[in-house]
């Protein structure tokens, strides 16, 4: 039960911070979700842990992660971050 209480805290905080800027070139065709499961992504947090900060389920991160594969053009989560590196995404 104690989980539940924090994960919740913790999206309410998550949520009232301010989204990242989404006019960057390199940013071209990634939605606002879909750059919010970037940013988990690239501090390390599973499918789960996404989920439950962005109060979606995981069949959602899913969809999204596979979205970002396809549009990035990679077929991992390591290439993934890559590729949002070198692209010089914030995150």
């Amino acid at each position: 039960m104690w989980a539940d209480d924090y994960a919740q805290r913790v999206a309410r905080l998550l949520r009232t911070l301010p989204s990242a800027p989404m006019y960057s070139k390199a940013l071209a065709g990634v939605t606002r979700q879909e750059h919010r499961v970037l940013s988990y992504l690239a501090d390390g947090y599973t499918n789960k842990q996404i989920a439950r900060a962005l109060t979606l389920s995981e069949s959602a991160i899913k969809f999204h992660l596979r979205n970002l594969f396809r549009k990035l053009k990679v077929s991992s989560r390591t290439a993934l971050c890559e590729a949002v590196a070198r692209r010089g995404i914030r995150t």
